[in-house]
């Protein structure tokens, strides 16, 4: 992780979900972080000062006093890492972080260390943006606890600590995510009898990354929830995930529904088993985006362009 100051404090407050007025009362108040300063005066962040802001945040957000937060996460910065033994005889390895930092969660939970499975989870944050740990840490790891669960080589109580531990963290970097500044508001939500909703979660950050506030109402929610969610929040869009298909369900039945639900408001559909259901969700009036990040960032550009022209 690079100490280069590059980053000036928007793009800090934007990356983190962190007021600029926050970061510089942190600065003023604890010295967490400590930015360099630009010939003209501009304060510049490097990486460790974003993980630093990462930390503290987030342990803010579990009830520790600023103050507090701040001893820990200068505590933690200046442990030096430890030093791997290798022998002259080995070749150094190509260590893939992202990778080691699923498996060291995995073994935490088949141990049933809770403290272990915390520890490893906070290490994971420090990997890189918000994104890329829910892309290359969170969601494999949920995917291959599942997995196991289906193989018969984990229990149901440690997928269930896991998936506890992880989810948390999950919904800690969305709202973490949010800027103090969004507008839009977009509803996301689990076509009904859908029950995966981790991808909700991914999509979530990066609505929130493109500034829109997200509200996640999770797995295998109904048209009629829909319907209420949208005439009380008035969102400006909604998505819906499937991942499984539902063979035997009158699907297009359904996609009138949620069109019925969401009215006027711009609604997709994403997951793994969207695509195959593209004629009858855009007969109904929706959109379909594939389970890319650049497919649900068109989509809410879309969103915006409609709003900034009026169109509704």
């Amino acid at each position: 992780m690079s100490n280069t100051p590059k980053y000036r404090i928007q793009a800090v407050s934007e990356a983190t979900g962190v007021p600029t007025a926050t970061l510089r009362a942190w600065e003023r108040r604890y010295g967490v972080p400590a930015p360099k300063r630009a010939g003209n005066q501009y304060r510049l962040y490097s990486e460790e000062d974003v993980a630093l802001i990462r930390r503290m945040a987030l342990l803010c957000s579990q009830g520790t006093a600023p103050s507090q937060a701040a001893k820990i996460v200068m505590a933690e910065s200046q442990r030096p890492p430890p030093i791997p033994f290798v022998p002259h005889s080995e070749a150094p390895r190509q260590v893939d972080p992202y990778a080691e930092a699923v498996d060291r969660i995995l073994a935490a939970a088949a141990n049933y260390d809770s403290w272990a499975l915390d520890r490893e989870i906070q290490k994971g944050l420090y990997l890189g943006p918000a994104l890329t740990v829910f892309q290359r840490v969170f969601a494999p790891a949920m995917r291959r606890l599942g997995q196991q669960w289906e193989q018969g080589t984990s229990s149901v109580a440690e997928e269930h600590l896991a998936s506890q531990a992880l989810m948390g963290a999950v919904r800690n970097i969305v709202r973490l995510s949010q800027r103090p500044d969004a507008e839009s508001q977009i509803l996301l939500g689990c076509v009904d009898g859908e029950g995966h909703e981790l991808p909700l979660y991914g999509v979530a950050i990066l609505a929130a990354q493109n500034g829109w506030r997200p509200m996640v109402l999770g797995a295998s929610t109904p048209p009629d929830a829909v319907a209420a969610s949208v005439e009380s929040a008035n969102p400006e869009a909604v998505g819906l995930s499937m991942t499984v298909d539902q063979p035997h369900r009158d699907m297009a039945g359904l996609f009138r529904d949620y069109a019925r639900a969401c009215g006027r408001t711009p609604w997709v559909v994403g997951g793994r088993c969207a695509a195959q259901y593209r004629r009858v969700i855009e007969a109904a009036g929706g959109g379909v985006a594939d389970s890319d990040a650049e497919a649900i960032t068109e989509f809410l550009d879309q969103a915006q362009t409609r709003l900034a022209s009026g169109e509704r």
